[in-house]
């Protein structure tokens, strides 16, 4: 068949030289997606060690959460069962109040002690200055009469 004979010509290539940039054309297109593939592959790997993280990192703050919420489960019923019982000798409940008010003087009385060793301080301040102030008068009188 003469109309079905091939052209090794055809498609551009120029002979064995133009087959060989084709290929070397082939090969580095193949190496960059075989690069582009690993990048790929790294950042999936790192995505997945992130989330990886993630999820640990929430399962520890839910197994927090959850210890917290027993724990002050556990208070609420202790400080219920406190109040609640009859054979204690003291009722909790006023004596903390109590407590609280006496704090409340303390620091009353406190602040009172502290105003008034300013005002000494200031008094006596002022005292020793009056001192000095009338040793210096006398100095002066002294020294004007010899």
């Amino acid at each position: 068949m003469p109309g079905t004979e091939q052209n090794p010509h055809v498609g551009g290539t120029d002979g064995p030289f133009g087959l060989k940039e084709q290929l070397a054309a082939a090969i580095h297109q193949l190496k960059a997606t075989q690069q582009l593939l690993s990048e790929s592959m790294d950042l999936g790997q790192q995505s997945l060690d992130l989330a990886q993280l993630q999820k640990e990192q929430l399962e520890d703050a839910l197994k927090e959460v959850a210890h917290w919420k027993s724990n002050h489960a556990c208070e609420v019923s202790r400080a219920k069962l406190l109040k609640q019982r009859p054979d204690m000798p003291l009722e909790r409940i006023a004596a903390y109040d109590q407590v609280g008010a006496l704090h409340g003087r303390l620091d009353t009385i406190r602040d009172a002690m502290a105003q008034a060793e300013q005002k000494e301080t200031i008094m006596v301040g002022a005292g020793v200055w009056q001192r000095m102030r009338n040793a210096a008068d006398l100095n002066s009188e002294h020294e004007g009469q010899l």
